[in-house]
């Protein structure tokens, strides 16, 4: 697929033609995947789609892999890409990398497995979201905003039920009568 280039920056084509296109890669749980009624969600599906309504703008999802990354970023197929991409040297060769949350929550999708929280010390990978090289009015406004968005609890709020598995430790017992009707248990 042939892109022209784009006319002006990128921030500039986002605003302009009213979407922001962003990559994910499929299966990469808890960052971006696909439910079994196939809906796309995740921690950065949800991080898009905030950075998209703080823009005012539409939001469309553009698959990748890894061996296609840069081509598609340089391309003009995607704006920026967002799933849980580890910041290493060999892909600084054509992104710019951003600092943003990573972690494991299997449990939202397979309900039988557990998150099990390390209590100290833990390995950290750092993550980031990848702009086309060279763009460095995108980059700086992304790493404004991700700041933004970590100082408002923004980012925390996801991390814990995204990562940390929160939504399955939120949930509502289902009703019973031993606890609700006859007070037995709590």
């Amino acid at each position: 697929m042939c892109v022209p280039p784009l006319a002006g920056t990128r921030l500039d084509h986002i605003l302009r033609d009213g979407v922001l296109q962003v990559g994910y890669r499929p299966n990469n749980l808890p960052c971006s995947f696909l439910t079994q009624r196939g809906e796309l969600v995740g921690f950065d599906v949800e991080m898009a789609h905030i950075l998209a309504e703080d823009l005012g703008v539409e939001l469309e999802f553009v698959p990748f892999e890894f061996d296609s990354l840069g081509r598609m970023l340089q391309s003009g197929q995607m704006d920026m890409a967002m799933s849980c991409i580890a910041s290493l040297p060999d892909r600084y060769a054509y992104a710019l990398m951003l600092s943003a949350e990573e972690g494991s929550a299997y449990s939202y999708r397979y309900p039988r497995y557990t998150v099990a929280r390390v209590r100290s010390g833990g390995i950290r990978l750092p993550a980031a979201y990848a702009i086309p090289k060279g763009d460095v009015e995108m980059m700086e406004f992304v790493s404004n905003w991700i700041e933004l968005k970590r100082k408002d609890g923004t980012i925390d709020s996801l991390y814990e039920y995204w990562m940390l598995g929160g939504a399955s430790r939120s949930q509502e017992p289902r009703w019973s009568i031993i606890r609700n009707v006859l007070g037995w248990v709590d």
